[in-house]
């Protein structure tokens, strides 16, 4: 009796996987801080742009995070509702319940939260004085 068993290169195909782990890993942004803290000098550079890939990749998933939670929050409000004493969560219940979608991703500093508004404070005061001469100047 012979037996037949398929000849699987097992060593093979598990250095297969970890490569493949190593390269799922190596992409997650979320994961590249990791190894950034662990050296010693990190370019400003790479910095941003490992938050940037991070930030991208927050955009993308979000809406469906969001509507998943409002989703979740809805359906814990209408079971407030048949529950006594549970009139705070019960206000979830609301179909014009919705997140941000605007709202920052990362935190801002309230410094550079009111140097932004200055700025735009300064360009529009130039954008009026700059139609006001034009008008002006106009018989």
């Amino acid at each position: 009796m012979n037996i037949l068993v398929p000849q699987i290169d097992i060593e093979g195909v598990l250095a297969f996987i970890q490569e493949i782990a190593k390269g799922v890993k190596e992409s997650l942004p979320e994961l590249s801080f990791d190894d950034l803290k662990a050296r010693d000098q990190v370019a400003t550079r790479t910095i941003e742009l490992q938050l940037m890939e991070l930030v991208l990749k927050i955009k993308r998933v979000r809406p469906n995070y969001d509507r998943g939670l409002v989703s979740a929050l809805k359906m814990a409000g209408k079971a407030a509702k048949t529950m006594k004493g549970l009139a705070e969560v019960a206000v979830l219940d609301d179909e014009e319940l919705i997140l941000d979608a605007t709202r920052a991703i990362l935190p801002q500093d309230e410094l550079d939260m009111i140097q932004l508004e200055t700025a735009r404070l300064e360009l529009e005061q130039l954008q009026t004085s700059a139609i006001d001469e034009g008008m002006d100047a106009q018989p």
